[in-house]
């Protein structure tokens, strides 16, 4: 979803189901990538989850506000507990959400 609101090409995406690419040079594996969003913010320091996502909404025309809302502390903590909970239960939760027809393909 984010990638197609990046119509200026305002982040360098990379698909990590495809490829591990850099992973190995930041210790993250890649079962912790594909659960965990991650990040590298121009400074060059990796970030992941709700921070990964904040840095992301400060990049997408029509995000900022919330990141701006993401930042303010009783959010973010808000934010981090349940992504905590959905992160590892992401895929289950896609496939549960499926119409019936695309999941029996």
């Amino acid at each position: 979803m984010y990638r197609k609101l990046d119509r200026d090409g305002a982040i360098r995406w990379h698909d990590v189901s495809e490829s591990e690419g850099d992973l190995d040079a930041d210790r993250v594996s890649q079962a912790d990538a594909l659960t965990v969003l991650h990040a590298r913010l121009p400074d060059g320091r990796l970030v992941k989850g709700v921070d990964a996502f904040i840095a992301v909404w400060d990049r997408l025309p029509g995000f900022k506000t919330f990141a701006r809302v993401a930042r303010w502390r009783p959010v973010t903590w808000m934010l981090e507990k349940g992504y905590a909970w959905y992160a590892p239960r992401r895929k289950r939760l896609a496939r549960m959400l499926e119409p019936a027809g695309k999941a029996a393909r």
